[in-house]
């Protein structure tokens, strides 16, 4: 029978998790042998002399657990069963495939990189860890179970997870799906737009309120080497968006596609904007602003990033549509009729505001 996992004593240490993706290879197995090491199901093969095997599922596992009696480390379970092993509860992950759609993951490989963490791991090395296409180093995958959507995108929000928390994440794969399945709000037209408005002021320091996933934060990084810092904002999960259209929004990971870059640095409240002041943000060169659409989240948004803009720096809006059950358009023209000196971009949903030093005020002699 399954006994309780105790963890081992590896507080600070860094750890290695062998998943069995077509990369691992004896050599890179080796390469990992003076860490402390978890083999994710078969990957024992080529670590028969690892720390721990790990395999969520109970008997038979396709043959698993009984391959596996001879493994001299400790085997672990996912379920409580008649097993010679001992048993980890651990929570399946969370990943978003679309807006509005969101799936649990359970995997053995990110159970295995969670568990390192439970373990106290400073840094996890992964090895063998190739999602797509899904297979192993020993041939393909042993089901059509294997083959399920979430992987990748699972992989990708655990580690950011792990690496907001202060743990170190080395050699997880960054496919293009991984970017290409992710929710999309800004399309490669306005994407394209953004980044000339953005580049044309050599920024060193961008604001994005409502910055989602962090594919536009991606991608601006990418484009524009002058960012030395880029603050992306967002609400916490549970917040309710003032309109209906953008409730499910919300993301489970923001910033994920950008929380591999140095450059990157997350901001949330439980309100997102609505819950900061200018004195909780650095002075920027420019601000995006793609948050609550709602009359009151433009007006809010376009206060904050007018008090943080430095002079010569840019406000770019997203969503300048017309659209019904969203309000930018109509709050950019009460802005404008008010005296803001706002523009829209032909041919996309972007307007912009080019902020210049304040005009001084002539003196009397």
């Amino acid at each position: 029978m399954t006994t309780p996992f105790k963890a081992p004593a590896w507080q600070g240490a860094t750890v290695a998790v062998l998943a069995s993706g077509p990369s691992l290879t004896q050599e890179v197995a080796d390469s990992v042998k003076h860490l402390p090491r978890i083999a994710v199901r078969r990957a024992f093969r080529l670590a028969p002399d690892a720390d721990l095997v790990l395999a969520l599922d109970g008997p038979p596992n396709f043959g698993f657990w009984a391959e596996s009696e001879g493994f001299a480390g400790i085997r672990v379970c996912g379920v409580e069963c008649d097993l010679d092993a001992m048993y980890a509860n651990i929570p399946h992950e969370r990943a978003t495939l679309g807006p509005g759609h969101q799936i649990e993951v359970r995997n053995n490989g990110l159970a295995a990189i969670r568990l390192a963490a439970m373990c106290g791991a400073a840094k996890i090395v992964l090895i063998g860890f190739d999602p797509e296409p899904f297979a192993h180093f020993y041939g393909a995958a042993d089901s059509d179970w294997d083959k399920y959507p979430g992987l990748t995108k699972g992989l990708a929000a655990l580690c950011a997870e792990l690496r907001a928390k202060g743990v170190e994440v080395e050699g997880d794969p960054k496919p293009a799906a991984v970017l290409d399945a992710l929710p999309d709000y800004t399309n490669p037209d306005d994407t394209a737009a953004l980044i000339d408005l953005i580049a044309s002021i050599n920024p060193l320091t961008v604001a994005e309120f409502g910055c989602n996933a962090g594919r536009t934060a991606a991608a601006i990084l990418r484009a524009v080497p002058s960012i030395t810092s880029y603050i992306g904002v967002d609400a916490e999960q549970g917040h309710q968006t003032t309109l209906t259209a953008q409730r499910n929004e919300v993301p489970v990971h923001p910033g994920v596609l950008a929380a591999d870059d140095p450059r990157f640095h997350l901001v949330t409240r439980p309100r997102g904007t609505f819950d900061l002041l200018p004195a909780d943000l650095p002075q920027c060169d420019a601000v995006f602003i793609d948050g609550d659409h709602s009359r009151d989240g433009v007006l809010n948004d376009y206060a904050l990033a007018k008090a943080i803009v430095q002079p010569g720096g840019v406000i770019v809006f997203h969503d300048d549509n017309g659209r019904a059950d969203m309000q930018v358009t109509e709050t950019l023209a009460e802005l404008r009729a008010g005296g803001a000196n706002i523009e829209h971009v032909d041919g996309t949903w972007l307007a912009y505001e080019r902020i210049s030093a304040p005009k001084r005020k002539a003196r009397n002699v």
